[in-house]
Order: C-alpha cells, then sequence, then structure tokens
C-alpha cells in the first residue's frame, strides 16, 4: 500500500465554482482515515 496525498487550492473561488464535488477527509482513531465524496448539484 502506497501513501498519496492530494492536494486542493479550495480557497481561489474560481477554482470552487469550477468544481462540484466535495471530498471529505477523516482520520480515524485507528490510523486509517476515511472519506467521504459529496456531489453538488
Amino acid at each position: 500500500m502506497s501513501n498519496r496525498t492530494i492536494g486542493i487550492i479550495s480557497h481561489v473561488d474560481a477554482l470552487k465554482q469550477r468544481i462540484s464535488a466535495q471530498i471529505h477527509v477523516n482520520k480515524g482513531s485507528d490510523g486509517y482515515g476515511s472519506l467521504k465524496i459529496i456531489h453538488g448539484s
């Protein structure tokens, strides 16, 4: 398993307007993370 980091510059308003989905990442107490993708309209 490889560790990967993905970055989005979310403070740029023009970029936020073009991306309709949000990715929420939560780190669990066991050290593993989970992510949830929320699709906008």
